[in-house]
């Protein structure tokens, strides 16, 4: 019994963070201007992007990259389940590659969180550009 009220109360707690996260997150975008955003990522980031997706699959070798010419200025969490969001360039890479088994998985989207001239997270793959999206932050 003690468990159910603890997961039912860390829901609660946790739903909160994220209202929180929203309002702010809504009030941030609609004062932005574009300078808030920092500078755009680099001529280079496709490259830089690729280089980053291919250190995370299992085979490397087999990946194929549709470009994708798309960058929007948004607002991300600042860290893992932050309260906190911060001003971002979005951009997005299509990749397929062959997975554990030697299949190819068909192509997914990776987004890249810009920041300052540099990648501060990268999304898990999704299947579709608006499919929702999990931050892998990065150090």
């Amino acid at each position: 019994m003690k468990n159910i009220l603890f997961i039912v109360l860390s829901a609660v707690m946790l739903s909160g963070c994220g209202i929180a996260y929203g309002i702010k997150r809504d009030n941030m975008l609609k004062n932005a201007t574009e300078a808030d955003f920092g500078p755009k990522p680099p001529a280079n980031h496709e490259e830089m992007e690729k280089n980053l997706v291919l250190e995370r699959l299992k085979d490397p070798e087999s990946a194929r990259f549709k470009s994708i010419d798309k960058m929007k200025n948004t607002a991300i969490q600042s860290g893992f389940a932050s309260p906190t969001p911060v001003l971002v360039w979005v951009t997005a890479l299509s990749v397929n590659a062959k997975n554990a088994y030697g299949g190819y998985v068909g192509f997914q989207y990776y987004g890249f969180a810009w920041r300052d001239g540099k990648i501060i997270a990268i999304s898990s793959p999704a299947e579709t550009l608006d499919s929702p999206v999990m931050w892998n932050y990065l150090d």
